[in-house]
């Protein structure tokens, strides 16, 4: 769709893992677990093909740079910080949410989107004196 994968690195699945979600570190290295919360360490986004998914032991590609699709979990306009929801969907970001990276298209839920990965933290500043 509107993939422009960079680094992609080989991890093993430690669960259940969908198309198109955010993953995160598992507890042992290269270990990759699908995202079930906006404020967990982001590995990437799982590269499977379209219509698969991947079981404890699977290997898979995790995306870690460049543009990924991603399965929308709520409304998102175009520019939008990401992280993930608790089916490790992208959502909008709130002040202190871990961060996959920015949206590079508008959609609703359950719409197949993109985002360019950028790991980090979102941070609003506060405004006043």
């Amino acid at each position: 769709m509107f993939a422009n994968e960079g680094l992609v690195k080989t991890f093993i699945a430690g669960g259940s893992i969908s198309e198109y979600r955010i993953v995160k570190f598992g507890t042992d290295d290269r270990i990759a677990l699908q995202a079930t919360a906006a404020l967990e360490k982001f590995a990437g986004v799982a590269g499977l093909p379209k219509g698969t998914s991947a079981v404890t032991g699977d290997s898979i590609d995790v995306i870690k740079s460049g543009v990924a699709n991603i399965l929308y979990g709520g409304a998102v306009t175009v520019g939008d910080f990401l992280t993930s929801d608790d089916e490790g969907r992208a959502v909008v970001a709130a002040d202190g949410d871990s961060l996959i990276g920015v949206a590079q298209i508008t959609g609703i839920e359950g719409d197949l989107g993109a985002v360019q990965i950028q790991f980090g933290t979102h941070y609003i500043a506060a405004v006043g004196p």
